[in-house]
Parts: structure tokens; sequence; C-alpha cells
């Protein structure tokens, strides 16, 4: 007999004859439950020898072997990013599998109709609903996962682009407030939303803030201490990009108090040029430069970037937005 959780017979009838025959059993034995059956072994005389017999019995409370079991099997992939594919779970009727390193996953189950549950913690969850598996057949499902989260790596550089440590930061970004200190040449939160992120660094007596957009481009946030060469160059000129997040109508504009030479660099967030640094001579007065002409007519990817704009060997750098 088959009893269930609440003490009611799971089979009609209570119990189920494994053998009608009128004959001497003995070493009753049996197997675990495999393949939704299992398996009764008993000697037996009714041939007048000490024969072996053996029943399937399946969890249905039916005789006979189990029908063959069928699979759902195929890729799992990403989009909007990439994670470790390896973290993802894939389950329908209370059996789980991970994918392997290529993204390939089986999952063995009986004949019926199913809904296959896939989660990953840096991914939105979906169900597929009636899915069909046939007993001796496989069913082909790819299963394609949309990554929202991702893990944040933080720096703090100089001017120079030289790491900076120890940095004690702040940042707020949609599910709340990452406070950490940058002890070696960066600090890393783990699993946090795409969105954007706002904060505060400090080191020594020194404050920056800075803004930046997490999605699959962009994974990094730098804070930019410039520590030299602001106050000399703010009196000689004033400067200004506008509009600011900048488009292909964006402007530079530089008041200079003399007739001399200056270069204009835009860098990444890390410190890496994104276009040839630009020699530039600029009047007395007002100074008008197309943001385009700076970065040779191309179109930024979304982030932050920082404009350097060098004169006399002094530096001071403008944050250039690209909005999404």
């Amino acid at each position: 007999m088959r009893i269930k959780a609440n003490g009611e017979m799971a089979w009609p009838g209570g119990s189920v004859t494994l053998s009608s025959v009128q004959s001497s059993k003995m070493h009753f034995d049996r197997a675990e439950l495999y393949n939704n059956q299992m398996v009764f072994a008993w000697g037996d005389s009714r041939s007048g020898n000490g024969d072996i017999y053996a029943q399937n019995l399946l969890s249905n409370g039916n005789l006979g072997p189990a029908a063959a079991p069928g699979s759902i099997s195929g890729t799992l992939s990403f989009v909007n990013g990439t994670s470790d594919v390896t973290l993802a779970s894939i389950s329908a009727g209370g059996s789980a599998v991970n994918p392997d390193t290529d993204g390939q996953y089986t999952l063995i189950l009986e004949e019926g109709t199913y809904t296959v549950v896939v989660e990953h913690p840096y991914t939105e969850t979906i169900e597929i609903e009636n899915v069909d598996v046939v007993s001796g057949e496989t069913t082909q499902l790819d299963l394609q996962l949309e990554v929202v989260r991702t893990d944040l790596t933080v720096y703090a550089i100089n001017q120079d682009g030289e790491p900076l440590s120890p940095v004690t930061i702040s940042i707020e970004g949609p599910e709340g407030v990452y406070n950490g200190t940058i002890e070696a040449d960066f600090v890393t939160f783990v699993n946090v939303p795409y969105g954007s992120y706002a904060g505060t660094a400090s080191f020594d007596i020194h404050t920056v803030d800075d803004e930046v957009y997490i999605n699959m481009d962009n994974q990094e946030m730098t804070f930019v201490f410039p520590f030299t060469g602001l106050s000399t160059l703010l009196e000689h000129s004033h400067t200004l990009v506008s509009p600011n997040p900048i488009s292909s109508e964006s402007i530079l504009t530089i008041h200079s108090s003399e007739i001399t030479e200056c270069q204009l660099i835009i860098s990444d967030s890390r410190g890496s040029f994104i276009a040839t640094p630009k020699n530039w001579s600029l009047q007395s007065g007002r100074n008008i430069i197309k943001v385009t002409e700076l970065t040779e007519g191309k179109l930024l990817a979304p982030g932050i970037y920082v404009l350097n704009i060098i004169i006399h060997n002094e530096v001071t750098r403008l944050k250039l937005v690209v909005a999404l």
C-alpha cells in the first residue's frame, strides 16, 4: 500500500497484489524507486524449483514496466548582457538541472505537459507553459534570458590615471546605497541592477562626485581626483560644454585671457583616449568648438567621459555625459 502525507490511501483499494499465483514465496526483496517504479523480487516454488520472480510496481499502483521517459533539451543563452550560464536553474515537474558551460541542458521527465521555469540570479525569470514531453522522445526547447543585473566595479584615480587608496565611497542606485572602501585598485559590488548610479568618493581631505548608467555596455564607475592645475587654469580661462548630456549639437566654449595654444583630449572613465588629441589655437576672448570635431565625428556610446583641456602644461577636466 501507499499512504499520502495526509494519511489517506494513495491507490484504489488501498493495496496492490504483486503475485496472485498460489505458491510458496520467500526471500522477498525490493529495489529503490527509480524512473517512477520499484522492482520487487522473491524466490518462488510455483514450478517445483526455487526460481526467482520479479514484478514492477509503478508509483500510481499499476503493475508492469514504466514507460520510457522523455526529455526536454536545448541551449540557454543571454540577451542584453552576459553572465555565468551555469548559475541558471531549469526546472519542470519537480526536476531541475543547471546548464553546462556551453549552455546545454537536458531534463529527463515522464510523458506529460509541463511548465518550464528558468531562473538566474542576474536575469529576469521566465516560464514556458504547455511544453509536451513524449515517451522516448526529446522535445527541443532553446531558452533565452534577459540580463538585468551585473557586478559594479568602482575605481578611484588621480588626474594622471594612477589608482588611489584607501578611498571611501558611497553610491546610491536603484536598490539603495552601497558603501565601501577601495583598499587596492578597486572595489566590486556584486549583483546590482542595471540603472543610474550617483556617488561620492573621499580621499584624504578631498571629495569628488560621479554618476554613471550601468548596463550591458558599462559595468564600471570611476572617481577622478584632479589634484593639480585647476586653480591656475580657472583664473586663465572659463570653459563650458552645452548641452550636456552631449548631442551632435553640443559645443565647447572657452573664454581665454590671451592668444595661446591648447590641447583637447576626450577620454573614457578609465583614462583611455576616445580620439586623437587635438591641438587648438585659442583667440583672446570667446572660442567655440563643436564637440563632434573632438570625437572625429564619432557618436559616443552612453556613459561618462572626461574632456581634458591642457594649457601651459596645466590641465582642467570637464565631465561629459552621453545619455541613452
